[in-house]
């Protein structure tokens, strides 16, 4: 629990096609969500991003995400990545 139970929200695998990138549609898309998560009482936004995507992450330090406020880890269940 955190914040003593209040919601949060966890935005992950947000891509884009490349043909639309660099329009504003993921900062647009951001914000609407981040406002969404804020309306429904979320006390903060966690986003996960692969870690070689400088051109997302800069996207994300201009709306306000804090990179080294949190680490995040992530663990597949076993031979899931065998199937995909």
């Amino acid at each position: 629990m955190i914040r003593g139970g209040n919601a949060y929200g966890v935005i992950e695998h947000m891509v884009t096609h490349s043909s639309y990138r660099r329009k504003g549609l993921g900062k647009d898309l951001l914000e609407f969500t981040l406002k969404y998560a804020w309306d429904q009482g979320c006390t903060e936004v966690m986003l996960l991003s692969g870690i070689k995507l400088e051109g997302a992450h800069k996207l994300y330090r201009n709306l306000g995400f804090d990179e080294f406020h949190r680490k995040g880890f992530v663990k597949f269940r076993p031979n899931y990545l065998c199937n995909v």
